[in-house]
């Protein structure tokens, strides 16, 4: 009997000890772990596919905005250039009238900002009239400027500034003539080449018919005068120019490009002799610009002036 129960007893224990240890073999099981601990491959999936997604998206709403904005600029370009050609031939148009009234014309117009040229390329020497005297103004200053001279110095009773104003403003061909006289025609020229005025000539005093009848005349061109213009412009707010462009907008002669163009600054020269009909000058407008008219032969003056009037008044509006 006690062997028997001994016997159950021990049964009983080795059950037991069998059973803890699979419980903790099966607790402790690598694989279960693994199991546990797998990530969710399908979560990532997903999450790279809507990123995916989200990339292309983004790349396709930025290539196609920038195709956009490249059309966008690419019209707004060929918009601008046709608009500029259309205004180059209004402004074309505006100068066929100055060809037809007069056998020889030089003109052109330069647009300070954008550094737009039009003209019609004939730069041969034409004859100058009064337009010389702009040359001549610069003589006089470049000789103040170097202390030679002062603004006080007189001649005649007048003083250089004076002489100046009544030269350019009142185009006054006594006063020019005092000024050459005093400078000597020599000197003059030599300076008009050392400025770079290469085809700007002075071979006689203003009504000097004697001379005319010789076949003497005072010449300039397109090039030089509009070379001078671009100087003063450039350099209104220094010293020589400041004074020059200042006595240049108190011209008093408004028969041609000043004629249709009231409210605006404008420092200009005319010029005018029979058959001659010039004018130069800067119109201050919202997009400033240099002018140059000569023209030689006119048959009509009077249509030439407004020929020249309304080109400038195109110009102003190109």
């Amino acid at each position: 009997m006690n062997k028997y129960f001994i016997f159950v007893i021990s049964v009983v224990c080795i059950i037991g000890i069998i059973f803890f240890i699979w419980s903790f073999l099966v607790k402790d099981n690598p694989r279960h772990e693994k199991s546990l601990a797998e990530p969710d491959f399908s979560q990532e999936i997903s999450n790279v596919s809507s990123d995916q997604t989200r990339g292309t998206t983004q790349e396709v709403t930025a290539e196609t905005t920038s195709e956009t904005t490249s059309e966008t600029t690419s019209e707004t370009s060929l918009e601008s250039t046709t608009t500029k050609e259309s205004e180059k031939e209004e402004l074309y148009s505006a100068a066929q009238p100055l060809l037809k009234e007069a056998a020889n014309v030089s003109y052109g117009v330069y647009y300070f900002q954008h550094q737009d040229f039009l003209s019609n390329e004939n730069n041969q020497p034409m004859i100058a009239a009064s337009i010389i005297k702009v040359f001549i103004l610069e003589y006089l200053y470049e000789k103040i400027k170097n202390t030679e001279l002062t603004e006080a110095t007189q001649i005649n009773g007048l003083t250089l500034v004076q002489l100046a104003q009544q030269m350019i403003q009142i185009s006054d061909n006594e006063a020019t003539n005092v000024l050459i006289d005093y400078f000597g025609m020599e000197n003059l020229n030599q300076y008009f080449i050392k400025a770079g005025y290469q085809q700007t000539l002075l071979q006689r005093k203003m009504l000097d018919t004697q001379a005319q009848e010789m076949g003497l005349e005072n010449y300039t061109s397109l090039t030089d005068t509009m070379s001078f213009l671009k100087k003063m412009y450039h350099n209104q707010n220094d010293y020589p120019y400041n004074e020059m462009f200042q006595i240049m907008t108190g011209q008093q002669i408004g028969t041609k490009i000043r004629l249709k163009l009231p409210n605006y600054i404008i420092a200009n020269k005319t010029g005018e002799l029979p058959g001659v009909e010039n004018d130069i000058g800067i119109i201050m407008s919202a997009d400033p610009f240099a002018i140059v008219i000569l023209s030689n032969g006119v048959t009509n003056s009077e249509m030439m002036r407004q020929s020249i009037a309304n080109f400038a008044l195109a110009a102003s509006q190109n």
